[in-house]
């Protein structure tokens, strides 16, 4: 009887532990809030995210408290830009001892793969006398809401990378959020009638706006617009109207300033706003 007893506990007890395994969440840790907020929406409940460096702190400084070392210490997955801001991540990892996350191992992630890093200098130009100088190209690639899809994909690739049961949820979970920036940027309507991988393209190539002044059921697609760039429509046209005292929109100018004008709307949307 006292035997049988005994194979019962032992039964419970890896029962127990198989079903703390299956359900244990993945620890990420991110460097900045930004990308702690992407991988919740990626990751949902199988995740729990702690994030290094606060939204009021200076991302190219920040110091490598022992408190900080400590969050890194048990994580499964270390979530970084890739380029030259976190120059400071490097102590803290050596200070948090894991293996799991260090350059090059499966729980180190970079989001910035995939995107068009601006203002690269000339290696030939490269001087301190500037000032804060990235070698590597401007690393804020956080501040675009387009570069958010690519930043999800490195996201979920990494998710995949240490948790490969649950692959199918992190690439559903990943699709409905570009699903949502696509909707908050362009409007339900364009993405419902173009699809978001169109308009982020037209986005990229300079071609967006003026494609938005094509007539549709009566009215200019330019109308159906979200709110994000709806805000930077009306933006850019207020700016416009007053270098030239004219709306580059309006009947007024278009002869004049329709084409040059809306390419440099779309530039400047596609690539220095973002």
């Amino acid at each position: 009887m006292r035997r049988f007893y005994g194979i019962s506990i032992i039964i419970c007890f890896f029962i127990f532990l198989s079903y703390s395994i299956v359900n244990a969440k993945i620890k990420v840790v991110t460097t900045f809030s930004d990308f702690a907020s992407i991988t919740k929406e990626i990751g949902g409940d199988l995740v729990d995210v702690d994030y290094l460096s606060y939204g009021d702190q200076d991302p190219h400084f920040v110091p490598p408290k022992p408190s900080l070392a400590l969050k890194l210490k048990n994580a499964d997955l270390l979530i970084s830009t890739g380029l030259d801001l976190e120059m400071w991540l490097t102590t803290l990892q050596d200070k948090a001892r894991n293996k799991n996350i260090m350059d090059g191992a499966v729980g180190f992630v970079t989001v910035s793969p995939g995107i068009d890093i601006l203002q690269k200098p000339d290696a030939g130009s490269l001087s301190r006398t500037e000032g804060d100088v990235h070698v590597l190209g401007n690393p804020h690639i956080h501040t675009s809401p387009l570069n958010w899809i690519p930043i999800s994909e490195n996201i979920c690739i990494g998710l995949k990378r240490v948790d490969p049961v649950h692959a199918d949820i992190y690439e559903k979970n990943q699709k409905i959020f570009v699903d949502k920036v696509d909707r908050a940027l362009f409007g339900d309507a364009l993405v419902d009638l173009f699809g978001g991988r169109q308009l982020e393209t037209l986005l990229q190539n300079g071609t967006l706006f003026e494609f938005l002044e094509n007539d549709y059921e009566g009215e200019k697609l330019v109308n159906k617009l979200g709110l994000f760039f709806k805000r930077f429509w009306i933006e850019c046209d207020r700016l416009y109207r007053i270098q030239t005292r004219y709306s580059p929109y309006s009947q007024t100018c278009r002869g004049h300033h329709s084409v040059d004008q809306r390419q440099r709307c779309d530039g400047h949307a596609g690539r220095q706003l973002f």
